[in-house]
């Protein structure tokens, strides 16, 4: 689990930037800390709050049996 503040810009295949940010660790609250939510950011400025168990369903959608 990551401790500190990390925050990952989303690049598409052309490797060219998105806008679209995910960060984690972005304030001392006790409930969204520690990895707890994950904020998402679009280019328009809108910003999704997204729960560290939903990212992770995602994650093993997409990911294979290895």
């Amino acid at each position: 689990m990551l401790e500190g503040y990390e925050k990952l810009s989303v690049v598409d295949v052309n490797e060219r930037h998105t806008g679209v940010t995910f960060e984690v660790n972005w304030d001392e609250n006790p409930e969204t800390n520690e990895c707890k939510v994950l904020r998402m950011k679009l280019p328009d400025g809108k910003e999704f709050y997204v729960k560290k168990e939903m990212f992770l369903s995602f994650l093993f959608l997409i990911g294979n049996p290895d």
